[in-house]
């Protein structure tokens, strides 16, 4: 069963275990390179991998960053992420609301309808942490490779919608390749 772990409530022996499972899915997703470099290099050995998750554990607690690991039968296979930031680009400010949230995700993924499904489950409960005090988004984005099918169909599934054409965003996780944003409004549906 697939589950988001908040990283404020793992405890030490939890990280160490989660730590080994997240270099294990660094190595097992072919592109995540591109899709989170930061992430790449922050899972590369267990010992990063548990400094890099007492980092987000300490940051989460400061402030309104929630960052989860997603757990599939007890194994960590990848992390989800909310946080507000405005919109990358300077956007417009009429497509972003009051309190936008900005969500991103990866997962080492078996195949095709394995990463859809899991993206799914990991976007859904993420999508409600989001709309949850204390962050209470109006809007959620992300962006996300174009090429990426599997999380292409999540997001329509979940009702966002793409945005112009993919284009390089600075929103400050080190990505340079062209992403598509993607945006959903009515999250007092959720």
């Amino acid at each position: 069963m697939v589950r988001l772990r908040n990283v404020h409530e793992i405890g030490p022996a939890d990280g160490l275990r989660y730590s080994g499972h997240m270099v294990q899915a660094v190595r097992r997703h072919p592109h995540l390179a591109h899709e989170a470099p930061d992430d790449a290099e922050a899972y590369v050995s267990r010992w990063q991998a548990y400094r890099r998750l007492r980092t987000a554990k300490r940051v989460a607690h400061q402030g309104y960053v929630r960052e989860h690991l997603i757990v599939d039968n007890g194994q960590a296979i990848g992390k989800a992420d909310a946080w507000p930031q405005l919109f990358p680009n300077n956007e417009s400010s009429a497509l972003i609301g009051e309190r936008p949230i900005r969500l991103a995700y990866w997962h080492q993924w078996p195949s095709q309808s394995g990463a859809e499904d899991i993206g799914h489950h990991a976007m859904t409960d993420l999508m409600h942490v989001a709309t949850a005090p204390p962050l209470k988004a109006d809007s959620l984005w992300l962006v996300a490779l174009p090429e990426d099918a599997a999380k292409v169909a999540v997001l329509r599934g979940l009702g966002f919608l793409s945005q112009g054409p993919p284009q390089s965003y600075e929103i400050g996780d080190a990505v340079t390749v062209p992403r598509q944003l993607w945006v959903r409004h009515d999250t007092h549906y959720m």
